[in-house]
């Protein structure tokens, strides 16, 4: 038996991707953040890099007021240049 296919169409080809993680660094009062949004097809997760732990996850009341702000800003578009 022969596996081989010698006649054969490619009708598409596309690469889909259903994740995508942006990252920002934003300065605040001479404090840098540096901040990840990601989301994928089931949702989205924010996250803040704390020098000498890693990643945390990042929302509303998990890190203080200013980080607050930041993650309301991050969701609502307004890093995005």
């Amino acid at each position: 038996m022969d596996n081989t296919i010698e006649d054969y169409e490619v009708i598409d080809s596309k690469r889909v991707w259903t994740a995508t993680t942006d990252e920002y660094v934003v300065m605040v009062r001479d404090t840098k953040y540096i901040l990840r949004l990601h989301e994928n097809d089931k949702g989205g997760e924010s996250f803040i890099y704390i020098e000498g732990v890693g990643w945390e996850e990042l929302y509303e009341g998990s890190h203080g007021e200013v980080e607050d702000m930041l993650v309301e800003a991050m969701w609502a578009g307004e890093f995005n240049i």
